[in-house]
């Protein structure tokens, strides 16, 4: 299988390594180009790595701003939770914020990087911990772009109830660390069927496939209950209007039409109590806006543009 250049590793990229808690490595990436005028930290979604960003990395530094890409604690190539480090485990958000926060102050440490002005390009999950970080350090980020960010779990009203009860009984018996019903083990059939709910590019579904095929470390089984109680739990935070009224950070919200993963209606809802949040919904796009066609990447892009420009001048 072959990787299409504009997929592969930027020139002057390096990887690095920050270790928040004794014995827990994160793997993060970087790169700076010529006359970089700002730099955006990106916070991928669940299972999502590094190397999945290339493209959008080279979207970022052909506009000269550098770039820092995250592998969350628990995914990628970052340090997974014993014993079985195929299981996507989360004991609790907070520690993404800490460790958002130590990737943060790891890139001011870089002379070349210190001084300029931070934008955080959020997704999905990572758009949750993105609000949470812009919460707890209010100077973090000169301006946010989310995509599809985790408000909510696109579950029936209805559900959500019962879900955590569930997850909270689970985790009562033991059973934190164990699939949920219906979750298991990495497998491709599995992958490209969920590829169903992310992207409708054909090319960009290809490059997923090669990483999982020439790396397959990058792989990640299901969910345990310990995940989604977790989920569930911090989610209380962003359908609070009060605690998000307090996120001043100037917020672009990109929404996917087609969303199927996190619940727009959330998103919407939220949006409306943040001060300075504005939202986009791209028709017909699903979930990975940046992973999409070139028709929906193109509308992100030129929001995204208009909106970077007027908070770095």
């Amino acid at each position: 299988m072959i990787l299409e250049p504009r997929f592969s590793q930027p020139d002057g990229w390096q990887w690095s390594t920050i270790t928040p808690r004794d014995g827990q490595d994160l793997r993060y990436g970087w790169v700076v180009p010529k006359a970089a005028k700002a730099i955006c930290f990106i916070f991928p979604g669940l299972s999502e790595f590094g190397e999945k960003y290339f493209e959008a990395v080279r979207d970022l530094t052909a506009r000269s701003i550098a770039v820092a890409v995250i592998d969350w604690r628990g995914q990628g190539m970052s340090w997974r939770h014993p014993p079985d480090p195929e299981k996507r485990h989360h004991d609790d958000f907070a520690l993404d914020v800490e460790d958002a926060a130590a990737f943060v102050a790891a890139l001011d440490k870089t002379p070349a990087l210190a001084k300029l002005p931070k934008i955080v390009l959020g997704h999905s999950m990572g758009g949750h911990t993105a609000l949470r970080m812009m919460h707890d350090y209010p100077e973090a980020f000169r301006c946010a772009v989310l995509t599809a960010p985790m408000f909510g779990i696109n579950l029936p009203l209805h559900m959500e109830g019962p879900a955590r009860l569930t997850a909270e009984a689970a985790c009562r018996m033991g059973w934190a660390d164990h699939f949920i019903l219906g979750g298991g083990r990495w497998s491709m059939s599995v992958f490209m069927n969920n590829l169903n709910l992310l992207t409708s590019d054909t090319d960009r579904r290809a490059m997923m496939k090669y990483w999982m095929t020439e790396a397959p470390a990058l792989q990640m089984g299901g969910l345990t209950y310990g995940w989604v109680r977790a989920a569930l739990a911090t989610n209380r935070l962003t359908h609070d209007a009060a605690w998000l009224a307090t996120i001043k950070t100037p917020t672009l919200i990109t929404l996917p039409e087609r969303e199927m993963i996190v619940s727009n209606n959330a998103t919407t809802s939220g949006a409306k109590a943040m001060p300075n949040a504005q939202v986009l919904e791209i028709d017909g796009a699903l979930h990975e806006i940046l992973m999409e066609r070139d028709i929906f990447r193109n509308t992100f892009w030129a929001a995204f543009d208009a909106f970077v420009a007027k908070h770095l001048t």
